[in-house]
């Protein structure tokens, strides 16, 4: 294992290195022997957890059952849908024997010839084949349909390039899929999964994602169409967070998914392929958590993702401070385990067998939940400097932490820190730092305000979608992105160079803004903060840019090889044409614990300058061809 680093790069000199920093320092995650594989070390894996719970818990509420697949995929099956191979054939790991021998003389251990298997077989990629090949035995009739399942499980895809989180060779997720008797209900389904998945980004990680749908050239390999919620990470790059996928029919005639329909209705008597959707998210969602919203000190959580979400920290006092106040360290201990029981956080040391912990956390699933209660920790390990222990609970994004000191023994009183803004807040105890009624009142408050209520992760959400905002550029010239890229020295052509921030760079209001509209556009669209592209005198970073776009492949690759752009999204609030946009398709936002603030999903949610903009970009030609726009697209470097 490595050593822990000293300190944590600043993410605006260096942010790989300080993404590195941060995952070292919160001890998320260790290497593995195998390259691109990571160990997901405790503090992640509870993480992932407390994403599968709560998205699970979504999931379930829309009707959707869990079950699981096998990991292995006989190689025929990928050869009955070749577009989606295509897009896969390149990263699946194959199994080719299913013994190894062994040499009794050297010990060298090699996949015994005698075992090589009759047909190879993949590790999955994803798992559409054998989705629909169980599919096609478990759907005879409308009866049947729709087919709802769910799977959490692991996929390998053989990754070049590799970062913890964000590309890795496996990695954890949950994958959808779904069986529908009409092309409507199928596309319905789609899009509110894409719904589900905004609201729960946004009311659980805050990240704020942009909701939109694919380019053509970048749908999923056998998708009609693919949407997706695409985060802006702090600096300025795209992270692809979730995707929902509207696969039409190809699935079910490849794999012969046929129903009956009922008597008397249309089509009866002939059977039907049934219209399918697949959709997930991954272990990358961690990544995305990371790069949103931590610091230069370290990790900074949400707390329904922190696996300790409140940390109690009793502070030893001198021994002058001790006899001027009259509390001694016994006195600051017992506080703060006082503090610890009424967080419901459990005894700091020792004296339960793991037989007794186990059946103790039996009988607390059986109980009524306790109000506001939360994942607390006492650290009791006060002959450590108090620096260095807050320190380690900063790096680890601990959300808040409670200071227990001889002052606040002998004031009656908490001292509490916030993660995410570095706050102090003091709070009264009626009665002192004793078990009872009022500390457990005063700790309700505090945890509602910090923890448990909607005001942190929604806190985190508005920096998100503030900074997604101002970084976001409307502009109608492929010139005028390639000068501010040059600018910024981040043009491909600048590589090995030392010219970033020497070339000129058109303002804000000039040459690439559009006419007779103010730079700014704060107060008008969910989307783009700015018409044109800001001076970078200021030190204005990467962002993305709303531009005229025609919905063509080649323009895509025209535009990556030009400036290594991609086409992130056709955002919904920019497009009213998009499906996400459909009154009958989309009722409004998602019901499952929203804070009632998801960006550009219905149509009640958008902006007046959203309209405005999306009018005024259609106007102009595509960036690319210069053909007449069909879309408004969202462009930036991705991970």
């Amino acid at each position: 294992m490595s050593a822990l680093p000293a300190r944590v790069a600043s993410p605006v000199e260096d942010f790989p290195q300080w993404y590195g920093d941060v995952i070292d320092a919160a001890q998320l995650v260790d290497v593995s022997p195998v390259r691109g594989c990571s160990v997901l070390r405790p503090a992640s894996f509870a993480m992932w957890e407390a994403i599968q719970a709560s998205l699970d818990a979504r999931i379930k509420a829309t009707g959707v059952q869990n079950a699981y697949f096998p990991a292995l995929i006989p190689q025929s099956f990928f050869a009955k849908e070749a577009e989606h191979v295509a897009g896969f054939a390149t990263e699946c790991a194959v199994v080719t024997h299913h013994r190894l021998s062994v040499d009794r003389e050297s010990g060298a251990v090699a996949p015994d010839p005698a075992s090589l298997l009759a047909e190879p077989l993949v590790l999955r990629p994803t798992s559409e084949t054998t989705v629909w090949h169980s599919f096609a035995r478990w759907v005879q009739s409308h009866a049947d349909l729709p087919l709802l399942v769910n799977q959490w499980a692991n996929i390998v895809r053989w990754e070049m390039h590799t970062r913890p989180f964000l590309r890795t060779t496996e990695f954890l997720w949950q994958e959808g899929h779904t069986a529908h008797a009409c092309e409507a209900e199928a596309l319905r389904r789609a899009v509110d999964m894409a719904a589900v998945y905004a609201d729960f980004v946004d009311a659980e990680l805050g990240l704020g994602a942009l909701v939109g749908a694919k380019p053509a050239g970048d749908r999923f390999a056998g998708a009609l169409e693919t949407f997706t919620l695409e985060g802006m990470m702090a600096n300025g790059w795209a992270l692809q967070c979730g995707t929902s996928h509207f696969l039409g029919q190809n699935f079910a005639k490849a794999f012969g998914v046929q129903f009956a329909p009922p008597q008397g209705a249309r089509g009866a008597g002939v059977p039907q392929h049934v219209w399918a959707t697949s959709w997930g998210m991954t272990t990358r969602l961690i990544g995305a958590v990371i790069m949103t919203h931590s610091d230069g000190t370290g990790l900074v959580l949400p707390p329904p993702l922190a696996a300790t979400q409140v940390v109690v920290a009793p502070i030893a006092p001198s021994a002058r401070k001790a006899r001027e106040l009259g509390v001694d360290t016994a006195a600051v201990l017992a506080a703060a385990r006082a503090v610890g029981e009424a967080l419901g956080a459990p005894p700091p040391g020792r004296g339960s067998s793991a037989v007794e912990a186990a059946a103790a956390a039996g009988a607390a699933l059986h109980a009524a939940p306790r109000g506001g209660s939360v994942r607390a920790h006492v650290d009791d390990r006060t002959r450590m400097k108090p620096g260095v222990r807050f320190y380690e609970w900063e790096r680890k994004g601990v959300p808040l932490r409670i200071d227990v000191g001889a002052g606040e023994v002998a004031g009656g009183h908490l001292t509490a820190r916030v993660r995410h803004s570095g706050e102090a807040v003091t709070l009264p105890v009626p009665g002192g730092l004793v078990a009872g009624e009022p500390l457990q009142a005063a700790l309700q408050g505090l945890l509602q305000a910090h923890v448990s209520g909607p005001a942190h992760s929604r806190a985190l959400w508005a920096a998100a979608v503030t900074r997604r905002r101002a970084k976001t550029y409307a502009v109608t010239s492929l010139d005028a992105i390639e000068a501010h890229l040059t600018a910024l020295g981040a043009h491909p052509a600048q590589e090995g160079t030392s010219a970033a921030r020497t070339a000129s760079t058109p303002r804000a209001g000039g040459q690439c803004a559009l006419a007779g509209l103010p730079p700014s556009l704060h107060a008008a669209s969910s989307v783009a903060g700015h018409w044109g592209v800001p001076d970078t005198a200021d030190g204005a970073p990467l962002g993305w840019y709303a531009v005229p776009w025609a919905d063509d492949a080649a323009n895509e690759e025209a535009l990556k090889a030009r400036t290594r752009l991609t086409v992130r999204c056709l955002p919904a609030a920019l497009n009213s044409g998009s499906p996400l946009r459909r009154p009958a398709l989309w009722a409004g936002p998602a019901q499952l614990g929203s804070p009632g603030l998801v960006p550009g999903v219905s149509t009640h949610e958008l902006q007046a300058g959203d309209a405005e903009l999306e009018a005024r970009l259609l106007t102009q030609p595509c960036i690319v061809s210069g053909k007449p726009a069909t879309h408004v697209a969202i462009v930036g470097r991705a991970y």
